[in-house]
């Protein structure tokens, strides 16, 4: 059976030990059936935002190629809203489980770069089709 996780990635701590912890996952795996996507969401009106993240998340890429554990990585522009996204994302590609971290100080920031009207984590865990791990 593969098992596919989706890695929200935003920068923050947080995000990062949701990605160990799936990285710890497909590790566990001898058989390498563990997919993993990683997604960064940039928004559209802060193009220089992009370049950031492109480079944060190669190195979470070259992490996973050194180990061969099968991946993909999905750095998105968009002015559409970032919650709805990271659900389409999931759902365009299957995925088992939706993996995104709650960090309250890098929420507040993310409030003011969206809409601010409930946490990402929050919709994601009402409007997905899967489970979702929420790491602190």
């Amino acid at each position: 059976m593969v098992y596919k996780y989706l890695v929200c990635l935003d920068g923050s701590e947080v995000s990062y030990r949701a990605y160990s912890w799936a990285h710890s996952q497909a590790m566990a795996d001898e058989l390498r059936n563990t997919h993993i996507y990683l997604l960064n969401i940039v928004d559209k009106m802060k193009i220089e935002r992009k370049e950031i993240s492109i480079k944060g998340v190669e190195e979470f890429v070259k992490d996973l190629e050194a180990y061969k554990i099968p991946f993909e990585a999905i750095v998105l522009e968009t002015t559409h809203n970032l919650k709805q996204t990271i659900c389409e994302v999931a759902e365009k590609n299957n995925v088992d489980m939706i993996i995104i971290g709650h960090d309250d100080e890098h929420k507040r920031r993310l409030h003011r770069i969206f809409d601010g009207h409930s946490d990402v984590y929050e919709y994601v865990i009402k409007h997905s089709q899967c489970a979702v791990l929420v790491f602190k």
